[in-house]
């Protein structure tokens, strides 16, 4: 029964011209929330929103489904940091957290009574603090039967920021040449008024228009802004013909990556190394053409040469450069179509930079492989691999980054890890030694409650659920957004003071970029 109301409300959404809006879903641990009963067990409560995310989506795959749970319950929820109980990347989006929360702290830090940022949703909240859902079939139960869900008719316009290195415009703030030490706004005068997905590449940057189509500023030297020509741009330009993106990515070699809502991926740019993944021996294109051979994709990343794409069944296929493994196919054999990675499956997460790359298990591990010469890989030692390898010495991760020979993960407590090289303390533990293994960032205080994390070259950045950020490493350029051209790096995370309200963040080579809301 409640499986089909699910079913209908997405059929509802998608039927009205609303299938791209956010579903907010309520959860009590002792039950009166949902009709899933959970006993505070992890796996049950990832469970029930499972199954709610697979019936929406079933009808609706472009409906974003966001959460928030009462940590005031009774019994007391056992989730000691909210990680322990965010469902997960494979059953809700990370669109804003709330909390309905009066006593129950999270690592020394008290969340705010009733944090639901209710100004940001339309929508009537009755006198008990539950949403009525519209009556969408006489078959599913009455809206008064179904509370702790909120619909979200016109979800809230997003605005980008920028800062640090600006030779070519990747500020996308109307000037060249002069970098920024504090975060500027992306100018929104072209058509890019609601940021939904952002990134960063070698002096370009990337964002995704809540409407679905892509924008692209900066360095074009080879077409990477994808709107036919190659002239550099200090404002947004919409990148031709794409329309109904769902997410986005950049590579460090002048190329942008798009992911449609049917499953197929889009890339420009560059294609010295057949990232393209087009099987044709062309240098470049100026506008997307579409990648061969995928379909059921719901995540891109790349490392500049090679690019990389996870599929809905938890599987991961690679194309381009493999001079040390990258495509982690076992050879050296570069492909210009994308091949399967044997070996690796359950994935929910991928990540690569600088002939590196990283999957995140399901299960909370980490796998990685490519270049080593640092470290990068996390197993010990500077041997490259040419086949996915766990990282060693990491559970229950539920976030990964990868930056220049370095990379990033984040566990359910909130904890950063770094490992690789640390040439400017991008690791963030009070030094400049490298690590073979994953260390914890150190002076992590302001990180209590870190939900989100990303890389540039060696400046790395890392969103709190309050809507702070925080950034250390490398600041040459002004990438750690800090407002102090004095401090040239910093071995320890920082707050970025001009950052409020943040709901995003990414690293370009030398660029840190950020998503807002638009009061900010």
């Amino acid at each position: 029964e409640y499986d089909r109301y699910w079913k209908t409300f997405g059929t509802f959404l998608k039927n009205n011209g609303r299938a791209a809006s956010i579903v907010r879903i309520g959860w009590e641990f002792n039950g009166t929330f949902m009709y899933w009963h959970a006993d505070n067990a992890g796996t049950e409560f990832r469970d029930c929103f499972r199954k709610i995310s697979t019936a929406i989506r079933s009808t609706d795959p472009e409906v974003k489904i966001d959460w928030t749970f009462n940590a005031h319950a009774s019994p007391v929820p056992k989730t000691g940091t909210p990680w322990a109980a965010y469902p997960g990347d494979e059953y809700v989006d990370y669109v804003r957290r709330g909390f309905e929360d009066d006593t129950h702290q999270y690592g020394g830090a008290q969340m705010p009574s009733r944090q639901r940022r209710i100004g940001t949703w339309a929508v009537v909240l009755a006198a008990a603090g539950t949403v009525a859902l519209p009556a969408v079939a006489s078959a599913a139960p009455t809206t008064s039967e179904l509370p702790g869900a909120e619909y979200a008719f016109a979800p809230p316009s997003y605005a980008a920021r920028a800062w640090g290195h600006n030779t070519f415009g990747q500020l996308g703030n109307g000037t060249t040449g002069t970098p920024s030490f504090s975060p500027v706004p992306v100018t929104d005068l072209t058509g890019l008024d609601d940021v939904r997905a952002i990134a960063g590449g070698a002096g370009s940057g990337f964002a995704l228009n809540g409407d679905g189509t892509v924008w692209a500023w900066g360095l074009n030297n080879v077409g990477q802004l994808g709107n036919g020509t190659i002239i550099n741009s200090n404002v947004p330009v919409q990148v031709a013909g794409l329309e109904d993106i769902r997410a986005i990515a950049a590579g460090s070699n002048g190329n942008g990556y798009a992911l449609r809502s049917d499953g197929t991926v889009w890339a420009w740019g560059d294609n010295s190394a057949g990232q393209l993944g087009i099987n044709q021996a062309i240098a470049s294109s100026t506008i997307p053409v579409q990648v061969l051979g995928l379909t059921g994709i719901r995540a891109i990343a790349s490392d500049g040469g090679a690019a990389y794409a996870l599929r809905r069944d938890g599987r991961v296929w690679a194309w381009g450069l493999n001079n040390v493994g990258q495509l982690g196919v076992g050879t050296t054999t570069p492909s210009p179509l994308p091949i399967q990675l044997l070996g690796l499956s359950d994935i929910r997460a991928i990540a690569a930079r600088d002939n590196s790359a990283y999957a995140l298990r399901s299960d909370g591990t980490v796998w990685a492989w490519g270049e080593n010469g640092v470290g990068q890989l996390g197993n010990g030692t500077n041997i490259t691999s040419l086949a996915p390898a766990p990282v060693l010495n990491l559970t229950n991760i539920r976030r990964i980054a990868a930056g220049v020979d370095s990379a990033y993960a984040l566990d359910e407590t909130g904890t950063v890890w770094a490992w690789g090289s640390n040439t400017v303390g991008q690791l963030g533990n009070g030094s400049n030694a490298p690590s073979s293994l994953p260390i914890p960032v150190t002076g992590q205080t302001g990180l209590v409650g870190a939900v989100a994390i990303a890389a540039g070259a060696n400046s790395v950045y890392a969103l709190r659920w309050d809507g702070t950020a925080f950034a250390w490493g490398n600041n040459g350029l002004g990438q750690l957004g800090n407002g102090n051209p004095a401090v040239p790096s910093s071995t320890t995370p920082l707050p970025i003071p001009g950052l409020q309200d943040v709901r995003a963040i990414a690293g370009g080579l030398f660029d840190g970029y950020a998503i807002v809301g638009a009061g900010f």
